[in-house]
């Protein structure tokens, strides 16, 4: 876990409140370490739990919104852990509060405050393409990203897959689920078992993807529909507020967000 926690409160930006932001944060991914066993576990086989800490039966619920049922609670875990240490500082009067988990990002913005989120549109590069003004009014509490170069798996060949959402935990689920969308077939895809690239996977038994030559623009634009076509249905089952995928320089957006986004 890395953490860059950003706090504001009504005197301007408090470092006091960054730090226990940190330690926060600390404190919500021990609580994530001792139910390692349980959010490994297939989301079909679990529920949400009051006897589970908070973070734990976030997770469970940010996946369960996408009634996809090869899916883990770890698909959630950057954002939900964002979440619960930005909710955290909220109480403690933070009024602009900014936590990147990684790149899974929650945002919770009071008072009139905005701010400006920056999106890579190929995970493998540190070049922001985009930049997407947020107001409190646009009710956006997380941002993430998946796709290839990302430091968790993907099944899909979208170098990108941006998910704006009411909460980072949503958005954290949501993204990892478009990008497994953006799927073809292509000799110049290698795909190999999750557990053959990382022993300790949550999804053992699962094509990833893990190599990708150049592929033909017709392919790129049938991956990038396929994505577009999961986040609309995340949309229309309100579970996203918006989404972007890319494969490099193509990229597709969708949502009300496409009028506000200023490429640098």
């Amino acid at each position: 876990m890395f953490l860059v926690v950003t706090v504001q409160d009504i005197n301007g930006p408090s470092t006091r409140l960054a730090l226990e932001g940190a330690k926060k944060g600390t404190q919500v991914f021990d609580q994530v370490a001792r139910y390692k066993a349980l959010v490994f576990r297939n989301i079909c086989e679990i529920q949400e739990n009051p006897d589970y800490p908070d973070v734990v039966n976030h997770m469970i619920r940010s996946v369960r919104k996408l009634e996809d049922p090869t899916f883990t609670p770890m698909a959630a875990v950057a954002g939900a852990i964002a979440d619960k240490v930005a909710d955290f500082l909220v109480e403690q009067g933070g009024r602009k509060v900014l936590v990147d988990n990684g790149g899974d990002i929650a945002i919770r913005l009071r008072n009139g405050q905005s701010t400006v989120v920056g999106i890579r549109t190929a995970l493998a590069s540190s070049r922001i393409t985009y930049k997407v003004p947020l107001s409190e009014q646009d009710q956006i509490g997380g941002v993430a990203t998946s796709g290839r170069g990302g430091h968790s798996f993907t099944k899909g060949i979208a170098t990108a897959a941006t998910a704006f959402a009411e909460n980072a935990g949503y958005a954290d689920a949501a993204a990892t689920f478009i990008g497994n969308a953006t799927n073809v077939e292509d000799p110049a895809i290698e795909r190999r078992l999750a557990e053959q690239i990382n022993p300790l996977t949550d999804i053992p038994g699962h094509l990833v993807t893990y190599k990708v030559g150049a592929l033909p623009r017709e392919k790129k634009f049938e991956a990038l529909s396929k994505g577009l076509e999961a986040a609309r249905m995340l949309i229309s089952r309100g579970v996203i507020r918006d989404a972007l995928v890319a494969i490099g320089e193509e990229v597709l957006m969708t949502g009300p967000l496409r009028g506000q986004i200023i490429l640098c």
